[in-house]
């Protein structure tokens, strides 16, 4: 089967018709669909390799903590060790129980005495 295409020369009066078979276009079509699949191949194996490290685990905690809790978090996030999930969660639980006895504490100078 042959192909007509017209396309206009090069002095842009009269069209000239260029004839392409169809296997120049399937020949054409597969390299670039074969191109295609391989990339689509590529990301689907970079995809299914991701590993979640406990690093970036421990920096997206840190990242969501709440801005009550900003000058941890500050603290956390400019340590020169990297911290493990369980010693987080460890420090977590601490922070956690300091701010609880910070709460409990009166707030202002209530002074008692004469």
């Amino acid at each position: 089967m042959v192909v007509m295409m017209q396309s206009w020369n090069k002095s842009g009066k009269r069209p000239s018709e260029t004839m392409m078979t169809m296997s120049a276009k399937d020949s054409l079509e597969a390299k670039y669909m074969a191109e295609d699949a391989s990339s689509k191949k590529f990301l689907v194996s970079n995809f299914t390799n991701y590993k979640m490290t406990d690093s970036r685990l421990v920096s997206c905690i840190i990242d969501k903590l709440p801005p009550s809790w900003k000058d941890f978090k500050h603290t956390l996030k400019h340590k020169k060790e990297e911290l493990t999930l369980v010693e987080l969660g460890s420090h977590l639980r601490i922070e956690e129980s300091l701010k609880a006895q910070d709460s409990d504490k009166p707030k202002g100078n209530n002074v008692v005495g004469p």
